[in-house]
């Protein structure tokens, strides 16, 4: 289960940055959801909900590597370091009455690695796709078996549903949808003052400042009642969105590092994210996981 638990907070992070947006969200801080768009709107199938009013569909590929300068790693620890390829479509459905639900399947990469030694074993119980429905993460895998379900809280997106709403009823231009679509895809803080201001009556310390970005210290206790991390948060005060976050544990030693890579301002949608974790290996040895992703093929549909 940690593993599929690994992989959804992973998957959630490169679509919304979950982990962080829906504690924010928690306490009032304007944020949005994910969406956004390609040159051109394609229709999305399969759809068995009607009350959906804006469908999203994209693609996440991501590259994970393995660093050490330790030279004298076990076979084991060896084994454990195997580069990979990963390939998701997400599927996300923005609700009349303020939810989402999301849809991740996992894909074939374009490019696989060649892995000599790898023996092909039974993946009847490896997950393979997630849907998340009503709070409930369920993990499917290939054959469509039930693997488990998470609790998890999502926040309420009324405000976004009423912004599109609204939008639409009077003259718009294509270019005012996409800004609105790429506004949630990316996290924007439309209003950075009231932002900065909830976070500090919440508990959020505001260690640095300048013109261009500021610098925000929380506790990952207020997300999770069991962590004793701390995550320090970079805010582009000029794009009005998340530049970066890393996280320390109590000793002050750096754990991860996620940095996000965002398009022209005219399309200014969340398309990379770089990420550096610290993990042990079974001799006990000190890696990093050095992660690259992409997002692509990126499509929206309104339905008002």
């Amino acid at each position: 289960m940690k593993k599929h638990r690994f992989k959804l907070k992973r998957t959630l992070l490169i679509g919304m940055l979950v982990a962080l947006t829906v504690f924010l969200i928690t306490c009032d801080l304007e944020q949005e959801v994910l969406t956004s768009e390609n040159e051109q709107e394609e229709s999305i199938n399969n759809s068995n909900i009607c009350d959906e009013i804006l469908e999203l569909n994209y693609v996440i590929e991501t590259s994970t590597r393995y660093i050490s300068k330790n030279k004298k790693l076990s076979d084991m620890d060896i084994a454990m370091m195997t580069p990979k390829n990963d390939k998701e479509e997400i599927n996300v459905k923005l609700h009349e009455n303020g939810q989402i639900s999301m849809n991740i399947k996992r894909l074939t990469p374009e490019v696989a690695i060649k892995i000599p030694h790898k023996i092909r074993s039974d993946n009847s119980n490896e997950l393979y796709e997630t849907v998340i429905e009503n709070n409930i993460a369920s993990f499917y895998s290939e054959s469509g078996e039930l693997l488990n379900t998470v609790s998890m809280e999502l926040p309420d997106y009324s405000e976004t549903v009423n912004r599109l709403i609204e939008i639409t009823d009077n003259c718009h231009t294509q270019e005012d949808i996409t800004q609105v679509v790429a506004q949630l895809q990316s996290n924007q803080i439309n209003n950075l003052d009231k932002y900065i201001t909830d976070a500090k009556n919440n508990g959020i310390q505001v260690v640095e400042e300048d013109e261009r970005f500021i610098v925000l210290r929380m506790p990952l206790g207020m997300i999770d009642p069991g962590s004793t991390n701390e995550a320090v948060i970079l805010i582009d005060k000029k794009l009005k969105r998340l530049g970066g976050t890393r996280v320390y544990n109590v000793e002050g030693d750096l754990l991860s590092t996620t940095l996000f890579g965002y398009g022209h301002p005219k399309k200014p949608f969340l398309t990379a994210i770089k990420q550096q974790v610290k993990e042990t290996l079974p001799s006990g040895a000190e890696v990093t996981v050095e992660s690259l992703s992409k997002i692509d093929n990126i499509n929206f549909r309104l339905n008002l």
